[in-house]
């Protein structure tokens, strides 16, 4: 349970910190507010539009995820499972530290 908990954790820190630097990518986090930001999008049929592309592709990156974790926990168990997550996570960490701030 504690496990559970830190994960939610983690997902929660994600959507709060997304949203508080107003990056696009922050409503990859919850899945029903990136569909109503999809299809309230002015440029929905537009055939370039970098808002909303970027939002398809955080759904169907949740998708694969979904299904990647799935053949993950059949495969090696939750344990094992947990423990990829937990070095991506590190993998995130390290990249945020290394990527320079905005000019300014």
């Amino acid at each position: 349970m504690a496990a559970l908990g830190f994960l939610s954790a983690s997902l929660g820190l994600q959507a709060i910190v997304g949203k508080r630097i107003g990056s696009e990518m922050n409503t990859t986090v919850v899945l029903t507010t990136t569909w109503v930001e999809i299809f309230n999008d002015p440029s929905l049929f537009a055939l370039r539009s970098p808002s909303r592309d970027v939002r398809v592709a955080g759904v169907l990156g949740v998708f694969v995820g979904a299904f990647i974790a799935r053949a993950l926990l059949g495969a090696i168990g939750s344990g094992g499972t947990i423990a990829i997550l937990c070095a991506f996570r590190a993998v995130q960490a390290v990249w945020w530290g290394i990527i320079p701030g905005p000019k300014s």
